[in-house]
């Protein structure tokens, strides 16, 4: 069985907040609905069974939220 190992950076997000409460911007929130789709759709149905791990950071669990409906088709 072959595994894929994705790593992904969070989008981009707020400055000058608390560093584990600042939030994706608005742009970033557009950047990763626009290309995450894509990006994830690449795993074809391999997505369906795939296991997101991310840092608590604010911005880090907004960037999964946005990969993991990608990987689920469901942008």
């Amino acid at each position: 069985m072959v595994k894929t190992l994705v790593l992904v950076r969070h989008g981009v997000s707020e400055r000058g907040s608390e560093d584990m409460s600042r939030k994706l911007t608005r742009a970033g929130q557009r950047a990763l609905s626009a290309n995450y789709p894509h990006i994830f759709g690449l795993l074809g149905p391999e997505g369906e069974e795939a296991e997101i791990w991310t840092s608590p950071a604010l911005r880090a669990l907004e960037t999964a939220a946005f990969a993991a409906r990608a990987a689920l088709c469901e942008a």
